[in-house]
């Protein structure tokens, strides 16, 4: 499977990669991250020589990188900004990758 995490150089984010590598070694990753103010690399820095790891520093919002890198992946995680506890954060990002598999599978169904 080849994901896409946004944001991946911030805490959770990056935390979601490292237990993703370790438990799914044939899974690639694929990190896109604008590196602002939240974003950094150090959270990633045992995983960035791992052959199944790769990051991309951009905006998801930029139309050509998002495009180009979408078409190379089966599903893009990514998390909503506010939570009430990591309850709600896991149940989101978990939502997130069901709902893009389902998206995927079934030709772009609508929501």
């Amino acid at each position: 499977m080849r994901i896409l995490v946004t944001g991946g150089a911030r805490f959770i984010r990056s935390n979601f990669m490292h237990y993703m590598l370790e438990k799914h070694p044939d899974y690639e990753i694929a990190n896109l991250d604008k590196l602002t103010y939240a974003g950094n690399l150090n959270n990633l820095k045992d995983v960035k020589n791992n052959p199944k790891y790769s990051f991309i520093k951009g905006d998801v919002c930029d139309k050509k990188i998002a495009e180009k890198i979408i078409k190379k992946v089966d599903v893009v995680v990514k998390e909503e900004k506010e939570f009430h506890n990591k309850r709600d954060y896991y149940i989101a990002m978990l939502l997130t990758v069901i709902k893009d598999r389902f998206k995927r599978r079934c030709g772009g169904a609508k929501e």
